[in-house]
C-alpha cells in the first residue's frame, strides 16, 4: 500500500468559456494536487483538488 503524489500546473489563454465564466482573453494559470494510492501496483484510489483561482479573478466580476 503505497501513495504516489503529483503537483502541477498549465497555463494558457483564457479563450473560451469554462465552467460558465466567459472568455477574458488573459492568460491563466490552473494548479491542481493529485494523490493516488497503488495497492498490488495498480491505482485503486485517487483524490484530487483543481485550483482555478487565476481564472476567475481575471475573468472579472459575473454578468449580471
Amino acid at each position: 500500500d503505497r501513495r504516489v503524489v503529483e503537483s502541477w500546473a498549465m497555463t494558457g489563454t483564457h479563450s473560451g468559456e469554462a465552467f460558465g465564466v466567459p472568455p477574458s482573453g488573459q492568460e491563466v494559470r490552473v494548479r491542481g494536487m493529485e494523490i493516488f494510492r497503488v495497492d498490488g501496483g495498480k491505482v485503486v484510489e485517487h483524490w484530487g483538488v483543481v485550483d482555478m483561482s487565476d481564472v476567475f479573478m481575471k475573468a472579472g466580476p459575473p454578468p449580471g
